[in-house]
């Protein structure tokens, strides 16, 4: 047999080998790699308040962010407007801004990204599972400092945001949504899962008795808001909320009860006109009653008019009645 017959038959054995072999399964791009192992929860608190070395620090924010994010392991996140918004006092775009960051030595990470935010007029927020940079703006609504629901009693209080803009920054007690079952689960437990879920600062009072706390409660939430959540635990428990900035307190219900009525109060000191419906010891939506005043006034007018009108009538007839033949 001479070499090259040698040679095609190699070839023709190393095809069929090839041909026998299953085809190859190809991930498309950009799909997502299953873990290997289940991750170690991050304790992003705890990773914040680590003390660490930096050096010294001059370029764009974007790029600082992308730096501190990947020297000390941070999940950051910089949403759009953190990225692509105007710096208020120059119009500059934000991730574009120069900054700068000295030499440090021992210092708190948290204290690292504050300082950088602060130049790009920004804020870090802590989620269970990431950190959210945004404008200053945004976090103070989200962080409840501004309200998302107007006050009757101020009508120049305008919105600093879209009104887009205004739902995406809803504090998470009003913006994160609940999905979990619970069957014969103590309202404690209940509670805790969905602030570690939704990230939501929802908390129980120490005040609330021991036999509530664990009453056993079986309810189904789906794409429920955390503050609805909140609600319908306080009425299938009997108790009763606090609405505090971006804080859910479930308490007793006389407690709920009494700290409306305070709040109702300070809103009709200021305001006599306003009127406010309670649920579950947190005020409804706000609405600013019309002035009676002016209905008054103008009903007052009509009848003067009419009586004018019914003299002159009334002269009228006389006067028919003794010109009558």
């Amino acid at each position: 047999m001479t070499v090259r017959t040698l040679t095609v038959c190699a070839l023709v054995a190393a095809l069929g080998t090839a041909l026998a072999q299953p085809p190859k399964t190809t991930e498309p791009a950009g799909a997502p790699v299953p873990a290997q192992a289940k991750a170690e929860k991050v304790d992003l608190n705890k990773l914040l308040a680590s003390r660490v070395t930096l050096g010294r620090y001059e370029g764009k924010f974007r790029d600082a962010v992308d730096v501190i994010a990947t020297a000390y392991e941070l999940p950051l996140v910089l949403t759009r407007q953190g990225d692509q918004g105007h710096i208020a006092s120059d119009e500059t775009v934000r991730g574009e801004l120069a900054v700068k960051l000295p030499r440090l030595t021992s210092v708190k990470i948290e204290t690292i990204l504050t300082m950088l935010c602060e130049q790009a007029e920004a804020k870090f927020l802590v989620y269970p599972d990431h950190i959210k940079i945004v404008p200053d703006t945004f976090a103070a609504y989200e962080s409840g400092v501004l309200s998302t629901t107007p006050d009757p009693t101020n009508g120049e209080d305008a919105p600093l945001l879209t009104v887009t803009d205004l739902l995406r920054s809803k504090p998470l007690t009003k913006r994160g949504l609940v999905n979990a079952s619970f069957k014969n689960k103590p309202l404690a437990e209940i509670v805790d899962e969905i602030a570690e879920a939704t990230g939501a600062n929802v908390t129980l009072s120490p005040t609330v008795p021991a036999a509530v706390r664990q009453a056993p409660v079986t309810v189904r939430f789906a794409n429920t808001p955390v503050d609805a959540a909140v609600r319908t635990l306080c009425e299938m428990t009997d108790t009763g909320a606090i609405e505090d900035a971006n804080v859910l307190l479930v308490t007793t219900r006389e407690r709920a009860a009494a700290r409306a009525k305070e709040e109702a109060q300070k809103l009709k000191d200021r305001n006599p006109q306003v009127q406010t419906a309670l649920f579950n010891g947190i005020p409804a939506p706000l609405t600013a009653q019309p002035d009676p005043s002016g209905e008054i006034a103008k009903l007052k007018d009509r009848n003067e008019q009419l009586a004018k009108q019914l003299d002159a009538l009334t002269k009228r007839l006389d006067e028919l009645k003794t010109n009558k033949p």
